[in-house]
């Protein structure tokens, strides 16, 4: 195993205290826009054709989910 040195900054973040959230989920999407938002959607339509349910969640780094969506729509930039 190769010894790194480890940067000030990374330090400094390792000591601080982190709140993070813990779930049990059986997919995890990350990002809110178009796509995710129409996989979260099907992968529910398919199990619930099947009988069964499933935990979906969706992870947006924007304030809201599709938040990006309309930023990109705003700025006249719609690919």
């Amino acid at each position: 195993m190769t010894d790194h040195p480890v940067s000030p900054i990374a330090e400094e973040s390792a000591e601080e205290e982190v709140e993070r959230a813990e779930d049990d989920v059986d997919v995890c999407i990350v990002g809110g826009g178009p796509a995710g938002l129409c996989a979260a959607i099907r992968l529910k339509q398919l199990e619930a054709e099947q009988g069964r349910e499933i935990r979906v969640v969706v992870l947006e780094k924007g304030g809201e989910v599709g938040a990006s969506v309309v930023k990109r729509l705003a700025h006249g930039n719609c690919s």
